[in-house]
Order: structure tokens, then sequence, then C-alpha cells
């Protein structure tokens, strides 16, 4: 699997559609399309900074 990916997901307990991309060839970066998932998340900007 290369470049983005879309999975459906539970945040919160909330259901979203989050977009992955694949960073460093074994990570993946969760980027949302959604500034209100963001938020109830408590991300700054956009996406988790961190890896999934």
């Amino acid at each position: 699997m290369a470049g983005n990916c879309v999975f459906p997901l539970l945040v919160h307990g909330e259901r979203c559609i989050k977009r992955v991309q694949r960073v460093a060839s074994v990570a993946w970066l969760l980027i949302s399309d959604n500034p209100r998932y963001d938020q109830a998340a408590g991300y700054e900007g956009r996406g988790d900074p961190g890896a999934v």
C-alpha cells in the first residue's frame, strides 16, 4: 500500500473517516479532512503529529 488510504475509525466514541499517509516506509501519519475531529481529539492544525 502506498500513498494515502482512507479508514473508518472510532474517535472518542464518534465514528469518522480518517486518511492516513505512509511516511518513512514503516510509519503511518493520521490526517484529518475535517477540522472538527482534530479539535475534538485535541490536535492543533492538521492531523496527529504522531505515527499510527
